[in-house]
């Protein structure tokens, strides 16, 4: 029995060492990601400068690009910018050097001001015009969407459609507090008017970018300014009208017919552009580029890292079963790859961590599923305050939030039931099933002796001195020694 007890635990040891060693490697994943937040500085766009003579660059695009091909790339830019959509664009238009026109199309309600400056960055920096082109009608180009419009050679709308609503926002709300004093900014007098300093830096710097990118483009620098002050959004109809755009079209092959020599301000030179009659050929995410975007959503994230919880707590309830264990530690890194490039509250993350821990602590303390129940608490209110974020496309779905809940709290409960029936059931093998059985002495000398039992002759030891034939009743075990009294 000693010997059997001293395997248990060393199982138990070694289950919580592998369960440790996985939470972290989940960590170290997280950590050793690139942390992106919303609002963080970057550097400002520079101009791109161009080794070729001005008077070859303003000779046409053909000048400017010798190699170029009879082709226009189309990138699709759908959906919350983030990261992992920012790499595709930037990929995108690096591979594309040798076309004649690269075309973002766009519908996007924003997304993450680094993202955004890196896709803006490589658009100023692109040796072939970019046009971005917001369709189908319906679509937008809203907050960081309507900068990257603003940036572009090319702005052009689909009937329907909208830009605008630039006002930066903040993850979690402002930081810092509200200053007092002769720094405290006056009362705002909008919903989107800077409540604390840090906000106004954010709309300040936004404002400076907006307006910077509407003179370069020659577009309407009051639009650029109020967009992102007032969060002021218009349709197609009166951004031509504005000057916001160049284009109000319904078609891209419009768009490619209508372009066709317009001249574009390219690095310090211009270029004239050649559509006319050009192949169209779109650039599709690869695999890994689409996993990469659906990874990084703040609803998959949070449903990774519910599914690697009911993994690794399945795992420390069945022992052994391993298939848990391994999926839930796969969705755990994953979900941490998640949270290293998309924005989250570090609050919400220690509740779900700690959360985790409590529940995966209930299988060596028996608290009768009291730790359980505080371990799904924690890790509850962690979700909640997990994406805590006015940021488009970075809202954590209530419904996804609550279905999840109710799925890892039944299954919590089932596990803890299951283990509490297990504890309550009387032991019907082994060692401990003889507690409490009745056999007799067959030798004994001493304190010690032989006694018949079960069909089995088993050492023993009693306080008293006991006879041969007598009867005795087993009252417990020092490993595979029965424990007698007279009986």
């Amino acid at each position: 029995m000693g010997h059997q007890s001293a395997v248990v635990s060393r199982a138990k040891v070694a289950r919580l060492g592998v369960g440790a060693l996985l939470l972290m490697l989940g960590l170290f994943s997280w950590a050793a990601g690139p942390r992106a937040q919303d609002g963080e500085a970057a550097p400002e766009p520079q101009a791109v400068e161009t080794d070729a003579p001005a008077d070859e660059v303003s000779g046409g695009l053909e000048a400017l690009l010798p190699s170029v091909t009879d082709r226009v790339v189309v990138l699709d830019l759908q959906g919350p910018i983030g990261p992992a959509l920012a790499r595709y664009i930037t990929q995108g238009i690096e591979k594309s050097q040798d076309s004649r026109l690269i075309v973002l199309e766009m519908d996007t309600p924003g997304g993450l001001d680094t993202s955004m400056r890196e896709i803006i960055q490589s658009i100023l920096a692109s040796d072939v015009p970019v046009a971005t082109y917001v369709a189908p009608s319906g679509a937008r180009a809203a907050s960081a969407g309507a900068f990257i419009l603003y940036a572009s050679h090319v702005a052009a709308m689909a009937p329907g459609t909208a830009v605008g609503a630039a006002t930066p926002v903040q993850m979690g709300g402002s930081e810092g507090g509200e200053p007092s004093g002769e720094n405290a900014p006056p009362p705002p007098e909008s919903a989107t008017a800077p409540r604390t300093a840090l906000d106004a830096k954010a709309q300040n710097d936004a404002v400076s970018l907006a307006v910077e990118l509407a003179q370069m483009r020659g577009r309407n620098v009051e639009f650029a300014e109020n967009m992102v002050r007032e969060a002021a959004s218009i349709g197609a109809t009166e951004a031509l009208a504005l000057g916001v755009i160049e284009y109000q079209i319904g078609t891209l092959d419009g768009l490619l017919s209508a372009a066709d020599g317009m001249v574009v301000t390219l690095g310090e030179g211009e270029a004239t552009l050649d559509t006319e009659g050009a192949s169209i050929e779109r650039l599709p995410m690869t695999w890994v580029q689409q996993l990469l975007v659906l990874i990084t959503d703040p609803n998959i994230a949070f449903l990774l890292m519910s599914l690697g919880t009911i993994g690794i707590i399945a795992e420390f309830y069945n022992p052994g079963s391993f298939f848990p264990g391994i999926i839930g530690a796969i969705c755990l890194i994953l979900a941490f790859y998640s949270l290293s490039v998309i924005p989250f509250s570090s609050t919400g993350l220690a509740l779900l961590i700690f959360g985790l821990v409590i529940m995966a602590a209930e299988i060596f303390v028996t608290s009768g599923g009291i730790l359980a129940a505080a371990g799904f608490l924690s890790f509850a209110l962690g979700a909640f305050f997990l994406f805590d974020s006015n940021v488009p496309g970075l809202r954590l779905d209530m419904r996804l939030l609550l279905a999840t809940l109710v799925i890892l709290g039944g299954t919590l409960a089932f596990l803890v039931l299951f283990a509490l029936g297990a504890l309550a059931k009387r032991v019907t093998t082994g060692p401990e099933d003889l507690i409490g059985k009745r056999g007799h002495v067959v030798t004994w000398d001493g304190k010690g002796g032989l006694v018949f039992l079960g069909g089995e002759t088993w050492h023993a030891r009693a306080k008293s001195e006991l006879t041969e034939g007598q009867s005795v009743v087993v009252k417990g075990l020092d490993g595979i020694t029965l424990l007698i009294a007279p009986g």
